[in-house]
């Protein structure tokens, strides 16, 4: 080899590694505000942040328990085309979750039902159906408690209840025909997992405190979990309604 050709792949590989070292200490890729889709953003380590719909624009939840709306130039998180930028600072990317939508009959109506699975959800993952409380918005899309379930490991299984969301029928606060139509989304929760879910539980926020007893037994629940429940019975529940509803 001549001395020019030595000299032109030495000054080849010294442009290469220039190059390379630029690269590295290039500006950070541009962030792209997009619109917000639901779903679990996962960081750099255990923390995840879900987006979810609000009645007006989109709501964050921070896995500690922090809330707001998502989005605008103030907000803590924001909504881009690659993840949710938090803080101003780090993108986090959406989690990869197994998503199934599905219609299942209840007592011949329709309702709307979904699956949410963790990647890698198998034999040993605990599968979780919510029952709603007396809000006569629906829950798909909506409801924050089921994406923390998801963004912690657990399979979840969440409905709009008749009357509400993407469901059919009417709405009502008849408690055994809410029973029925828990008892009819867990059949269709375990169809959906087949034989990735391990131990199967009800979870009843609010109302659904009441009506996730009244279906436990046949629907084979070997837990039952209740949020934001008052500590009283069906009966004392239902007149503190109705004065409520009087009083409106």
């Amino acid at each position: 080899m001549g001395l020019f050709s030595a000299v032109r792949l030495v000054s080849l590989g010294v442009l290469l590694t220039l190059s390379c070292l630029l690269s590295a200490f290039a500006a950070p890729k541009a962030f792209l505000s997009g619109v917000c889709q639901t779903g679990v953003y996962q960081g750099d380590g255990p923390s995840f942040v879900i987006i979810t719909v609000g009645d007006e624009g989109y709501r964050y939840a921070f896995d500690d328990g922090v809330i707001g709306r998502a989005g605008g130039e103030d907000a803590i998180v924001e909504c881009g085309a690659d993840g949710a930028r938090v803080r101003g600072g780090a993108v986090w990317p959406k989690a990869a979750i197994i998503q199934t939508d599905t219609v299942f009959q209840s007592k011949g109506v329709a309702l709307a039902g979904r699956l949410m699975q963790p990647a890698g959800a198998d034999e040993k993952t605990p599968l979780v159906v919510y029952a709603h409380g007396s809000e006569e918005t629906g829950w798909i899309d909506r409801a924050r408690d089921p994406y923390q379930m998801v963004g912690r490991g657990v399979s979840v299984f969440v409905y709009d209840k008749r009357g509400t969301g993407a469901s059919e029928g009417t709405y009502t606060q008849n408690f055994p025909l809410l029973a029925d139509d828990l008892v009819a989304a867990a059949e269709e929760a375990k169809r959906l997992a087949g034989d990735r879910y391990g131990r199967f539980g009800l979870f009843g926020l609010s109302q659904g405190g009441w009506i996730a007893p009244l279906a436990s037994g046949r629907t084979g629940a070997q837990f039952i979990g209740v949020g934001y429940g008052l500590v009283v019975d069906i009966r004392e529940e239902d007149a503190a309604q109705v004065e409520k509803e009087l009083r409106d």
